[in-house]
């Protein structure tokens, strides 16, 4: 009896003692294996990264930023603090689209929000982005977007459609001298600080269009020219614009920089 009770002591402590070496290595190999796969696929994304990047190295030579400042606009301290990180990202000019957020002056004084840039602070703003190497391009609505002058009752007359304040009538004459004035007051302010380069008219999402009366009677030199094209006169041409764009454009010309 003592020797078998003897072995089967023995015997019980071999199994403990295997049951607790296969445990060990059990877990070791589980550590070890959540260790080399994540070790694994950080390496492999590094990888995946240099591959994009040398597949992908393109320097370009004109990025341009876009600054919505209408809505919710941001502070230009906020904006003249993140300069510097977008210029080290590459950024050579900044494209500023203002709307109601532009301090108009005289029959425009009502286009201006009640929290608009004061001139001081948006030129000393804009001659800091210059000083950087920066490009200033303002971006100035002329067809469609016109929602923060077409709003106010002193040009609702103005919109191609009377139910919708977003597109202005290119057949009016008060809506030529509106953009002009609009441009005027704009490139003016801006040739203070550095000579314009370029300047964005907009021109995207005119969504009503010929639905006035002066506009659907009126035929535009577009649709003329539309016309002549198809009868293979004009197949050759290189440009082909809506009135409202040629006549609106006269203040870029003065200003010495026409449109390319």
């Amino acid at each position: 009896m003592g020797l078998f009770s003897f072995i089967f002591k023995m015997r019980s402590v071999k199994m403990k003692m295997f049951v607790v070496i296969t445990l060990i290595l059990v877990i070791y190999l589980i550590v070890s294996y959540v260790l080399l796969e994540k070790w694994y696929t950080r390496s492999q994304k590094d990888q995946d990264r240099d591959s994009l990047e040398q597949k992908w190295n393109i320097t370009l030579q004109y990025v341009v930023v876009h600054l919505d400042l209408k809505g919710s606009p941001p502070l230009l301290s906020y904006l003249q603090s993140i300069l510097k990180q977008l210029k080290d990202h590459g950024t050579t000019a900044l494209l500023m689209e203002y709307e109601d957020m532009f301090p108009f002056e005289g029959a425009l004084v009502n286009l201006t929000a009640r929290n608009c840039y004061k001139k001081d602070e948006l030129k000393e703003f804009l001659t800091f982005a210059v000083q950087m190497g920066l490009e200033i391009i303002p971006l100035v609505q002329t067809f469609g977007h016109m929602e923060y002058a077409l709003k106010l009752r002193e040009f609702q007359h103005l919109r191609e459609d009377p139910k919708y304040p977003d597109s202005i009538c290119p057949s009016a004459n008060e809506s030529q001298e509106l953009i002009r004035e609009i441009l005027r007051q704009v490139i003016q302010f801006h040739s203070t600080i550095a000579p314009l380069k370029h300047i964005h008219i907009g021109f995207d999402e005119v969504y009503q269009f010929r639905v006035c009366d002066l506009c659907f009677q009126k035929k535009t030199k577009f649709e003329k020219r539309a016309e002549r094209v198809t009868r293979n006169e004009w197949a050759n041409s290189e440009k082909r614009v809506f009135e409202h764009d040629g006549r609106l454009l006269a203040p870029l010309a003065r200003a010495g920089r026409p449109p390319s």
